[in-house]
């Protein structure tokens, strides 16, 4: 009865009508009628009802759920495309028919991953678990790559383009820290600082139209290397000026932080063992000069690094916390 029936997935009534039948045995008043509730089948779980013992259907199974632990209507639904039609369809329905209220403000669908141009299926063998692909890739890696597509169209998941994306990242990790590095020796210029901040601007502005895109990561990466390719080319100046460099570094950190990509790899960020007996030859020096602060400071500073110092009659150890 639900005149809008098909909206979520753009078919009109007639057309549904014209595609839809009746199984010998329903006892459907509709052909676009859908189960709510199913008969027990010996051995099958199952509930008393006003209607004999059964269970639910699949759609109303994810309905209640939704309205219990979110509320008659939710903000966002999300599941894959080829759950559009009919269960996320049947699920406006029913939840809309019961509650006389909008179900869902926003539905986002994503695309399938492919292996290697096939469809990622049980049937065909070909799957994947994100726990096994990350023993051989960095997670950071793969985010980066399937940030690079539009997360409603499929993503081929191939070892070439993944290692494509990892040498994408390592080029942006390597031009921030050139900027981390030159911040320390960059001069004030203000007579060429506006322009390039300017661009670097309008760059931040292309990287927010696109998210604001229904989420265009792809659209997004683009302003992402557009920014590396322009940082690149400042870098090559002779002499740079600091409010620029810092521009850089926080519109940087604003695409790393949107995205979820860090700057820092774990390996860059992870402290040698000579590096750290150093800090404790340091840290031991420190004490001895009675600078307890300066002692203290190493060890906290260590700590953030998930390093453990752990003080021994045989002097201090540590240990990877």
């Amino acid at each position: 009865r639900l005149d809008d029936y098909g909206k979520l997935s753009h078919q009109s009534l007639d057309d549904l009508k014209v595609g839809a039948r009746i199984e010998s045995g329903e006892q459907k008043e509709d052909a676009l009628d859908f189960t709510l509730w199913k008969k027990a089948k010996p051995g099958e779980i199952k509930w008393d009802s006003p209607w004999g013992e059964g269970r639910p259907g699949w759609h109303i199974e994810c309905s209640v759920m939704a309205q219990v632990h979110l509320g008659d209507t939710i903000d966002i639904h999300a599941g894959g495309t080829d759950l559009q039609f009919p269960h996320h369809e049947n699920e406006i329905a029913q939840s809309e028919a019961h509650n006389d209220k909008t179900f869902a403000n926003y539905w986002m669908h994503n695309g399938f991953v492919n292996i290697n141009n096939e469809k990622m299926s049980k049937s065909l063998g070909n799957f994947i678990l994100v726990h096994d692909i990350i023993k051989e890739i960095d997670p950071d890696v793969l985010r980066f790559f399937m940030v690079g597509a539009h997360y409603r169209n499929p993503i081929n998941y191939d070892l070439e383009l993944v290692q494509a994306a990892n040498r994408g990242l390592e080029r942006i990790r390597n031009s921030y820290q050139s900027l981390v590095d030159r911040s320390q020796h960059a001069v004030l210029e203000e007579d060429e600082t506006e322009q390039h901040i300017e661009r670097i601007n309008e760059i931040l502005n292309d990287f927010e139209t696109s998210m604001d895109d229904d989420f265009n990561t792809a659209n997004a990466m683009t302003a992402w290397y557009d920014l590396n390719k322009l940082a690149n080319k400042y870098l090559l100046e002779n002499t740079t000026s600091t409010k620029t460099i810092n521009r850089f570094k926080e519109v940087y950190e604003i695409f790393s932080e949107v995205l979820g990509v860090p700057l820092v790899g774990k390996q860059q960020n992870e402290l040698l063992d000579e590096e750290i007996e150093a800090l404790i030859e340091e840290r031991n020096e420190a004490r001895k000069a009675k600078n307890f602060q300066r002692a203290d400071e190493i060890r906290d500073a260590l700590k953030e690094q998930n390093i453990i110092l752990e003080d021994t009659a045989q002097g201090v150890r540590f240990r990877r916390g």
